[in-house]
């Protein structure tokens, strides 16, 4: 039976819509709200992953994605994957299969693992250690956490136990500086050519392009005794500097000032462990706990995943992030191997039983929607009409006829100029 029992208020109706809403079968019973959270497809072992712990990645110029495990190092060419390892009685394979950073350097890719760093030949297709050794001998041999390259063509080289090394290709001549700190967690290049160092003993810590020590910058007076001078990850964005550290604290680099400026929540993530830019207001930022977005503008930080979805995180502890050349999110996990975004994705808004709970109630079934023009929506379902207004995103259970207690089973919706008829059961 189909008849126009609702005459549509103007004061309902402000906005146009411009993005798709999915929603599911089935929602919560409490209070609504539209958060929109992320949403990722899976990439582990059972799809050809080397291993579930996922420590870094990059894609090379070739557009292959090379992600280093804890067992394995793999390149996936969005098709499959080849996963590269030590083998036995083979000369020109990696020695260990712990993989904790890469960096590509014309046709050779520098693979970081805890026992030395090796370099892979794509014209051989080979594997080799990086042998050189400084005037007094000294090669790298202990755990390799990052190696980048500074603005004058050297490489630099972050360890745990043996400092940095500071490798000149064109002389072929490794020097070590280990005199400020043995333990390197993180490396980056600011804009100005200078190298900052996440260190596990003094924090951060900034030199020349030649390796020369300049200056340290205090993290502890916001830290617990016990965390020391432990920072994570440093990272150059848009210029500025920011560190993530051990207790829910995001750093600033106040150049100006030099002080690093820093900022709390009371969001409880734990350790930062990587930092990346998402826009020109917002960093993501991946911790113990999940992954979140922090609002540069307004120094807030928000929520990106939701740990009660299954499209989120595989894994909520995140050891690395990177944009692909397309757009594309990819998260590196500690358990749950790697969580893929595509740009494509970021065009809509998901809602999900978790992102958002409400007047829908458990195991209703959601039916015809009919939209405005002003771009609100009602929703029929099989126990009521439902109005989604996209200025608020709030979704709330329309009473008919003013009778809460009537329960219409909805089966078809059609707006006429101010007036929704509405098609039930009987």
């Amino acid at each position: 039976m189909v008849k126009p029992i609702i005459e549509l208020k103007k004061h309902m109706c402000k906005m146009k819509l411009t993005k798709i809403l999915i929603f599911l079968l089935a929602f919560w019973l409490e209070p609504l709200s539209a958060a929109p959270y992320f949403s990722f497809k899976k990439y582990q072992v059972e799809d050809g992953l080397s291993h579930n712990t996922v420590w870094c990645a990059i894609q090379d110029s070739y557009g292959f994605i090379w992600l280093g495990t804890s067992d394995g190092l793999n390149r996936y060419d969005g098709q499959g994957n080849k996963v590269y390892r030590n083998a036995l009685n083979e000369d020109y394979s990696l020695e260990s299969n712990f993989v904790e950073t890469l960096f590509e350097d014309g046709q050779r890719i520098w693979v970081g693992t805890n026992s030395g760093l090796y370099i892979y030949d794509r014209e051989t297709g080979r594997f080799s250690r990086f042998n050189s050794t400084t005037s007094y001998g000294v090669s790298v041999s202990s755990e390799v956490k990052k190696v980048i390259k500074a603005k004058d063509g050297k490489i630099w080289i972050g360890t745990l136990g043996q400092g940095i090394f500071i490798y000149d290709p064109e002389r072929e001549v490794l020097i070590q500086n280990s005199s400020q700190t043995s333990f390197l967690w993180d490396i980056c290049v600011g804009n100005d050519g200078l190298i900052y160092t996440a260190s596990l003993q003094e924090g951060l810590l900034c030199f020349d392009e030649n390796g020369k020590f300049l200056q340290a910058y205090e993290v502890s007076p916001f830290m617990d005794a016990s965390d020391s001078h432990k920072i994570n990850c440093v990272q150059n964005v848009d210029g500025e500097i920011w560190v993530g550290a051990d207790v829910n604290l995001l750093y600033h680099l106040n150049k100006q000032t030099g002080v690093l400026e820093h900022y709390t929540t009371s969001l409880n993530f734990g350790a930062i462990r990587c930092l990346l830019k998402y826009s020109e207001q917002e960093l993501l930022v991946g911790t113990d706990n999940g992954l979140y977005l922090f609002n540069r503008i307004t120094n807030t930080f928000r929520r990106g995943d939701n740990p009660f979805d299954s499209r989120s995180l595989s894994d909520q502890t995140i050891n690395a992030m990177m944009w692909d050349a397309e757009g594309a999110l990819w998260v590196m996990t500690n358990l749950g191997g790697v969580n893929y975004m595509p740009k494509e994705s970021k065009r809509f808004d998901y809602y999900s039983p978790a992102t958002l709970p409400g007047v829908l109630s458990a195991g209703k079934v959601v039916g015809p929607f009919c939209e405005n023009k002003e771009g609100n929506i009602w929703i029929g379902t099989r126990n009521g009409l439902c109005f989604f207004d996209s200025v608020t995103g709030e979704l709330s259970e329309y009473s008919i006829g003013g009778d809460k207690n009537l329960k219409l089973d909805i089966r078809s919706l059609l707006l006429d100029d101010n007036k929704l008829w509405v098609g039930t059961e009987r």
